[in-house]
């Protein structure tokens, strides 16, 4: 026993020799465990601020679903017969609440905004805009169907949403957020007032009348202040590309197989991909 402690205390004296790759290896761990700890107070700090940040809509529960119309050669009288069944037949579903379609669904960090004008300050056709042409208002644009401001609950503040009625027949409306409204007429009551598009090589488009004024929202970028945004019947503008925009009634998201199914059901030959809200605001947080 004595000799055991002998040699125990000799050792402990001496020192126990240390390898310098082992020193190397702790110096890498703790290195590593502090880039660690960084990244998650990166990862933290931004969900904390996408929480505190008001976009303006519900996020929770909506799936995106995009319709290619190309591949089988639908001319836009197709694309819009393929949206009205593809719609009630979502409507239908039990697990479906709403649905509506919309050009741009926010948030759309691709999305570009356009140059609009009250009505009757639009410039001539054929003008080339410069970089702030006069009584210009950047504005993004969404072309959406009626349904839409339920689907996404995205408040009406003023006047009406979209309404069936609301189709090529029928006088051209539009409904503005409260910041374009804001902007265009500052001090004013919006409703009534005429708004126009940029014309184009060989016309003027004709002005739309605003309707209501909704809600802002982060339409782009979910960092940035709430935009202007001008929201425009898919009827009365069926050029433009739609996506679909589906609200589950659990809070998550659609199942793949009920997206497929009316799918299927209503143009086979028609691809489609789904994404979800959430998803696109993962996206923008970055990793």
């Amino acid at each position: 026993m004595r000799l055991r402690e002998l040699s125990f205390h000799r050792l402990h004296d001496a020192g126990v020799p240390q390898i310098p790759g082992q020193r190397a290896l702790v110096v890498v761990q703790v290195a590593a465990a502090l880039v660690l700890l960084a990244s998650a107070a990166i990862v933290y700090n931004a969900f904390r601020r996408v929480l505190a940040v008001n976009l303006g809509f519900d996020a929770s529960g909506l799936t995106v679903v995009s319709a290619d119309y190309w591949e089988p050669r639908l001319d836009s009288a197709g694309a819009i017969a393929y949206q009205r069944e593809w719609l009630r037949r979502a409507a239908e579903e039990p697990g479906i609440a709403a649905v509506a379609v919309s050009s741009v669904i926010p948030p759309a960090a691709w999305a570009r905004a356009r140059w609009v004008f009250r009505g009757g300050e639009e410039l001539p056709p054929g003008t080339r805009l410069g970089d702030s042409p006069a009584g210009g208002m950047r504005t993004y644009l969404d072309i959406v169907s009626p349904g839409f401001f339920d689907v996404m609950k995205l408040p009406i503040n003023m006047g009406r949403g979209l309404l069936e009625s609301d189709d090529d027949r029928g006088e051209r409306v539009v409904v503005v957020s409260r910041r374009l409204a804001e902007i265009a007429w500052p001090n004013e009551n919006p409703l009534g007032k005429m708004l126009s598009l940029r014309a184009t090589e060989e016309k003027r488009l004709p002005a739309m009348r605003v309707i209501a004024v909704a809600g802002d929202v982060r339409f782009a970028s979910i960092f940035d202040d709430a935009p202007a945004v001008a929201y425009l019947p898919a009827v009365q503008h069926p050029g433009e590309t739609h996506s679909f925009v589906v609200r589950s009634r659990d809070g998550g998201d659609v199942p793949d197989a009920t997206i497929r199914r009316i799918g299927t059901a209503t143009d086979a030959r028609v691809p489609i991909s789904t994404t979800s809200i959430t998803g696109e605001i993962d996206e923008q947080l970055g990793p």
